[in-house]
C-alpha cells in the first residue's frame, strides 16, 4: 500500500508525541504532589515536566521513524532528538507562557489585535519547534538537501495547520481576545486544538518523508556509537 508509511508515521506521532508525553506528564504532576513540589501550578515547573514528558515520547517517536527506515544505531540520533524537543518545548513554552501572564496582568488579552498576536506568536513558535526538531532527525540520515527541505515542508505544515484550526475556532465564536469569552479557557481550548492537529500533521509528514526516502535509498548510514568520531 502507498500510504502505509502515513499511516504508520501517524500511529507513531499520536502514540509517541501525544500519548505518551500525555502519560509521562500526568505521572510526573502526580508524583510532584506527593513529593510536595512547592508552586505546582506555576508556569515553570508545570513547563519542566512537560518538557520531560516531551523529551521521553520525542525520543520514543524519532527511534521509531528510524527504526522504520531499517537503520541500526539509531538510540543516539533519537535521543538527540528528543532532548532538543522537549528543551524547545520548555523554552517556547514557558516564553509564550510569561507573554500571555503580561497580557492578562495588563488586562490586554481581549485589546484589539489580541488574535492575530495570539496567532502569529503560536504560529511563530510552531514553525521554530516543528522545524528545528524534524532537522535534528533528518540531517543524520538524510542528504544535507533532503533534510532542509523535509524539515521546512514539515515546519510549514504544522504551521498552517494551528492557523486553520485558530481560524475555525474563530469562526466557530472560539475566539482568543473576544470580550465575550472567558480569556483563558478560551486561549486553553484553541491552543491545545491546535497544538494537537499541528503535531499530528508535521510528525506524521516528516516521519512519512524520511522513511519514503529511506526506501528510494537516499537515507545515509547511522553513524557507528563504537566509532571514534
Amino acid at each position: 500500500m502507498k500510504n502505509r508509511p502515513v499511516v504508520r508515521n501517524f500511529l507513531f506521532t499520536l502514540t509517541y508525541l501525544l500519548l505518551v508525553p500525555g502519560g509521562v506528564f500526568l505521572i510526573l504532576t502526580f508524583l510532584g504532589v506527593l513529593l510536595g513540589v512547592q508552586n505546582l501550578g506555576t508556569p515553570l515547573p508545570l513547563f519542566v515536566f512537560m518538557g520531560l514528558a516531551a523529551a521521553v515520547g520525542g525520543t520514543l517517536w524519532a527511534r521509531a521513524v528510524l527504526r522504520a527506515t531499517s537503520l541500526e544505531n539509531t538510540m543516539q540520533p533519537a535521543a538527540i532528538t528528543g532532548i532538543t524537543y522537549g528543551f524547545l518545548v520548555v523554552l517556547l513554552g514557558y516564553g509564550l507562557e510569561l507573554i500571555e501572564q503580561s497580557l492578562f496582568r495588563r488586562n490586554l488579552l481581549n485589546a484589539p489585535g489580541a488574535h492575530t498576536q495570539f496567532l502569529l506568536l503560536f504560529t511563530a513558535a510552531i514553525l521554530l519547534v516543528v522545524g528545528i526538531t524534524s532537522l535534528v532527525l533528518t540531517i543524520r540520515v538524510l542528504s544535507p538537501t533532503n533534510a532542509v527541505l523535509y524539515s521546512v515542508a514539515a515546519a510549514i505544515l504544522g504551521a498552517l495547520l494551528f492557523a486553520a484550526v485558530d481560524l475555525l475556532m474563530y469562526a466557530l465564536g472560539w475566539r482568543v481576545g473576544d470580550l465575550d469569552q472567558p480569556d483563558r479557557s478560551t486561549m486553553l481550548t484553541v491552543t491545545g486544538l491546535g497544538l494537537l492537529v499541528a503535531v499530528l500533521g508535521s510528525g506524521t509528514a516528516v516521519g512519512a518523508l524520511t522513511e519514503r526516502a529511506a526506501a528510494g535509498g537516499e537515507v545515509l548510514p547511522a553513524p557507528d556509537p563504537t566509532e571514534p568520531a
